[in-house]
């Protein structure tokens, strides 16, 4: 989906659900907030066939279009991973 709103105090970054596994589908169309920690991995991949390269929490922009993997816990989504990215397969 696509960035829409980064909170830098609390590490969270909401995202506009644009296509999901089962987990996420339920969730197309809206914003979800997703809850990042010191292990979440954030990634830049220029293109669907590039190497992604690390990059860090203060690089994710509002506007950018990413795919996200983690978990759903008691109501809270916790991203494991944020690669940023405007050629990724999930994109339309």
């Amino acid at each position: 989906g696509k960035i829409t709103v980064i909170d830098p105090a609390t590490g969270v970054v909401t995202v506009n659900v644009w296509r999901g596994n089962k987990l996420a589908k339920p969730y197309i169309g809206l914003d979800v907030a997703l809850t990042t920690n010191a292990s979440t991995i954030f990634l830049y991949k220029a293109s669907a066939t590039a190497v992604p390269t690390p990059i860090t929490f203060a690089d994710l922009k509002v506007g950018n279009w990413v795919s996200a993997n983690g978990g759903l816990v008691n109501g809270i989504w916790t991203a494991t991973r944020i690669t940023v990215g405007a050629k990724l397969s999930c994109f339309p």
